[in-house]
């Protein structure tokens, strides 16, 4: 019931602020594709349900003001720059289990697939656009693709030092 209260508020504060900012279109579209991708790559997790919102609700204002003050012509270079940057790392990292949700080997292996299909599709995407000159859309796959690149690193180093702590444990 907690879980489903926080969503039902994390996308009301989603369509407040896209409205707010003129990007109610933009913020559809980036949902619709940074939560297919984020789903299957995993990465860093709150503790909490309330950290997450506020954790989640940072992003979103980050990346509507990025939508909203970016200037067109920096459309087309960051948008390849974010896609390659975090295509590479998602390729390279995902699937990532936190230590509330440990992956076995069958789910990891799951997860890579789809998750690599995800990225592939959403690269196709951003380069269909560019050949058609439309930057918007690319712009906004690859912050997306980018926040979970982030996402992917920074659950990948809490894993880390994770392991690191339990290894200073059992020594």
């Amino acid at each position: 019931m907690e879980f489903l209260f926080f969503k039902i508020l994390f996308y009301s504060i989603v369509l407040l602020v896209s409205v707010i900012a003129d990007r109610v279109l933009q913020m559809a579209v980036f949902i619709l594709f940074f939560e297919p991708v984020r789903i299957y790559a995993g990465g860093f997790h709150a503790k909490s349900r309330l950290n997450c919102f506020f954790i989640s609700v940072f992003m979103l204002i980050t990346i509507v003001s990025a939508v909203r003050f970016t200037p067109d012509n920096y459309l087309f270079p960051m948008s390849v720059m974010f896609t390659y940057s975090a295509g590479i790392v998602i390729w390279l990292l995902t699937p990532v289990g936190t230590e509330n949700k440990l992956l076995d080997d069958t789910e990891k292996i799951v997860y890579r697939r789809r998750s690599k299909l995800v990225l592939i599709l959403e690269t196709v995407v951003v380069l269909i656009s560019i050949l058609f000159k439309q930057y918007n859309l690319p712009y906004i796959i690859s912050l997306g693709l980018f926040c979970t690149a982030l996402l992917l690193i920074i659950g990948y180093y809490n894993n880390y030092k994770s392991c690191m702590r339990q290894s200073v444990k059992n020594d």
